[in-house]
């Protein structure tokens, strides 16, 4: 993990990413982008400067944003920052920087909101997680210690997966946690017996290795309150998800489930997708 990236309005929310991206930042030695995004005329950066005064709620946006980026600068002068204000979209944008800055890790607020853009309400949040393919932390609260002590890998555990787990693994190294596994059993579930799943749950606590892994299998109605109430029993700090294309779980959380996940779970989600684009 060399460069974080943080998607910022500036908002309380997005404050709570910028915190825990510099935690994994010393963590990981990383470098800390900072993106911001806004609509802007086309071709605004090839106007001249009295073209661009006809623009003046644009202007004081554009030097708001500077402003800003420089006070983060000053704030924390140990910090290798890079700092980006662009037009458009933010998830082509976010995929754009991605690509062009070789972003390896993606921290982003739950809630964040602007006067000129949405955030991260919403579908942005599942676009930016279907369609970015790195590892995402969605991030509702503050995080006083990035030192998780006790995480939870929610999986179909199929094989394709473990490269997934292998890669949330890594991600965790630093911190020696507790990995608790989990697979929900519902009406509807992963799609094998409860046999089946618990006999590939072990070849994933083997891959957990030094580290202390416990599988459970957990019954609820849903995925997503499956995880979350699991979580909640355990005293998880982190839960983490696959998120890859071929996954079995990412195709029964298509539509409201990741949302919800999001949405209604307080602690950190880190959805997880190696594909590389």
């Amino acid at each position: 993990m060399k460069h974080i990236l943080v998607p910022t309005d500036f908002s309380e929310a997005a404050g709570h990413a910028l915190n825990t991206a510099l935690q994994f930042a010393a963590h990981f030695r990383a470098e800390v982008h900072l993106l911001s995004c806004t609509e802007l005329p086309d071709g605004w950066e090839n106007l001249s400067e009295e073209e661009k005064f006809g623009f003046l709620e644009i202007q004081v946006l554009v030097r708001q944003v500077a402003e800003k980026f420089d006070q983060l600068k000053a704030q924390y002068p140990d910090v290798s920052f890079h700092t980006s204000f662009v037009a458009g979209s933010l998830v082509d944008s976010i995929q754009e920087y991605v690509k062009a800055q070789a972003i390896d890790f993606i921290v982003m607020g739950a809630y964040g909101n602007s006067g000129h853009n949405e955030l991260f309400i919403g579908a942005n949040t599942q676009k930016v997680i279907r369609s970015i393919h790195r590892p995402v932390l969605i991030v509702k609260k503050p995080i006083n210690s990035i030192a998780f002590k006790k995480v939870v890998f929610a999986s179909s555990f199929n094989r394709q997966d473990q490269e997934t787990f292998l890669r949330f693994k890594k991600i965790v190294a630093p911190f020696e946690p507790e990995i608790f596994l989990v697979a929900i059993d519902t009406p509807f579930s992963f799609g094998s017996t409860t046999t089946i799943t618990a006999a590939a749950m072990e070849d994933f606590k083997a891959l957990a290795a030094p580290y202390t892994c416990h599988p459970y299998i957990y019954k609820n109605s849903q995925i997503e309150a499956g995880i979350r109430s699991f979580s909640e029993e355990i005293g998880a700090e982190l839960i983490a998800v696959s998120n890859h294309n071929r996954s079995a779980l990412k195709r029964m959380l298509v539509g409201s489930t990741v949302e919800a996940l999001v949405n209604y779970a307080d602690l950190p989600v880190l959805c997880i997708d190696y594909e590389e684009d």
